[in-house]
């Protein structure tokens, strides 16, 4: 058996799918369903960039440094995403994060790959 034969039809149409990614004359956008990633680390940046595939992202983290290099290499590569600083422990600041989606929407898609650690986080474990 040839090694494509085993692939699955979904690897077989990867650089299709990454030339409508990077296609700067695509005008759907509006039209493209709403991803909401919460974190951006390396599960979360693995993450958006698989949805950007077929998504509108907002990808939110509380590094403001990492959110905006992480944002800055998917932009590069034709992604169409909004950043916002969210700290998933303060209600104010999910409640800013609604009001971005709320502004984006509809929502299709969310994603939490935000990790909060006990030791790192005593108040959220009251």
């Amino acid at each position: 058996m040839e090694a494509n034969a085993r692939r699955s039809p979904r690897h077989n149409d990867f650089p299709q799918r990454v030339k409508r990614m990077n296609d700067p004359l695509m005008a759907s956008w509006p039209d493209m369903p709403l991803a909401v990633v919460l974190g951006a680390g390396g599960m979360g940046t693995a993450i958006a960039r698989r949805l950007a595939q077929n998504h509108r992202l907002i990808l939110a983290d509380l590094n403001p440094q990492r959110l905006d290099a992480v944002v800055d290499s998917l932009k590069t590569e034709g992604a169409h995403v909004q950043p916002v600083v969210c700290d998933v422990t303060q209600s104010a600041s999910v409640q800013a994060l609604a009001a971005e989606v709320s502004r984006l929407g509809p929502l299709r898609t969310l994603v939490h790959v935000a990790g909060l650690s006990p030791s790192r986080c005593t108040r959220c474990f009251r």
